[in-house]
């Protein structure tokens, strides 16, 4: 009998092979686990071979609500042009694939710059989503960047929010020392999170109103201030209750009034216009003078107007008469020398204190005002 044949090498043999059997068996199952993981969070299937490995860009435009569309930059032309492109957003931080899509679209490769749109479906961007390519069924390297919309303007998103489009909605009354305004906010979480909305209390229409006890907001509707007075030029607003969290599912509605603002300021980064006209009459050497602006609308802007008052000068001294000092005759302005004989003319009126263009079905609001020489 050969040394193969005998019995102690054939139950060695038995061991050997069984111990084989088992460690494939292994293989197979933590493979199959790794693969059952992995389809969980992201899938998918080709039968053709990869046309590229080569890493994309993906991004959309900047936007306070929500966007349809994606555009994908760095495509491999030259191997994939004519394949299957296929773009997924998602939130890495939900546990399965299904709770992570927030957008999907789909398309072929054209050009380097491929942009993909949706007509049915839309999502809230953020900067800290993530993206999963696909190129001809195959996934490639994918990174995901966005900047949302400058933070410009009275009041801004904070934390966890956006302001959806036609947001805040603005009442504006008495000359910029009155308001109302309704601010919607939507979230930006699949999930309930903890958010704000920010007043930017150094513009327009706060004027710097930095306390928060100068404002009426509806607390009672679930809605608080962060601190009392504003941090940075900022006040801020959050939710309690009920509404202490939002996600992109839900929208609240703020309602804010201001019936007792400061008074606007001049603003030099706006365009005013000054005209004046000079009366015939000594006895009453006046002028009118008419401020307007441009670019303050929906709000009211402080003004100031420097008037040559030479013109009404000559006018009284012409005729024999004293010309000594400059009086306003419209309430609610003052009047102070600057040099020679051009005076700035200032409100200090409730009803005097604001101008600004005409927005809408809302004509301008200008201030006109007569000063004369005695």
């Amino acid at each position: 009998m050969s040394a193969l044949g005998s019995p102690r090498h054939r139950h060695a043999l038995a061991a050997l092979v069984a111990a084989l059997l088992l460690a494939l068996l292994g293989a197979s199952v933590s493979s199959a686990s790794a693969l059952s993981l992995n389809t969980g969070k992201r899938q998918f299937t080709s039968s053709q071979g990869r046309c590229t490995s080569q890493a994309v860009a993906v991004t959309t435009a900047a936007t306070s609500g929500s966007a349809s569309s994606v555009s994908v930059s760095n495509l491999d032309v030259a191997g994939c042009t004519g394949k299957a492109l296929v773009v997924v957003v998602y939130d890495a931080s939900s546990s399965t694939w299904t709770a992570a899509k927030r957008f999907e679209v789909s398309g072929t490769v054209t050009a380097a710059a491929t942009a993909l749109s949706s007509v049915t479906t839309s999502f809230t961007p953020a900067s800290a989503q993530k993206v999963y390519v696909t190129v001809g069924g195959w996934p490639v390297p994918a990174a995901w960047s966005y900047t949302g919309p400058a933070t410009t303007g009275p009041v801004t998103p904070g934390v966890g929010v956006v302001l959806p489009p036609g947001s805040p909605a603005w009442t504006i009354t008495s000359n910029g020392k009155q308001f109302c305004t309704s601010i919607s906010v939507t979230g930006t979480s699949p999930t309930g999170q903890p958010w704000t909305v920010d007043l930017r209390v150094d513009q327009r229409p706060f004027n710097g109103g930095t306390s928060a006890s100068q404002y009426q907001l509806d607390e009672w509707n679930g809605y608080a201030w962060t601190t009392t007075t504003a941090v940075g030029g900022v006040l801020k607003i959050t939710g309690t209750g009920s509404k202490a969290t939002i996600s992109s599912s839900q929208t609240y509605t703020i309602q804010l009034c201001q019936y007792d603002a400061p008074p606007p300021l001049y603003d030099p980064a706006l365009a005013y216009t000054t005209t004046s006209t000079v009366s015939t009459d000594a006895n009453n050497a006046c002028i009118t003078t008419t401020v307007a602006v441009s670019g303050a609308y929906p709000f009211f802007a402080g003004w100031r107007a420097d008037v040559d008052m030479a013109p009404a000068f000559a006018l009284r001294t012409s005729a024999g008469l004293s010309a000594n000092t400059v009086e306003v005759r419209t309430g609610g302005i003052v009047v102070a020398p600057l040099t020679g004989q051009t005076y700035r003319f200032t409100p200090n009126g409730w009803g005097t204190y604001g101008v600004r263009d005409a927005g809408g079905s809302t004509p301008a609001t200008a201030e006109t005002f007569i000063a004369c020489v005695k």
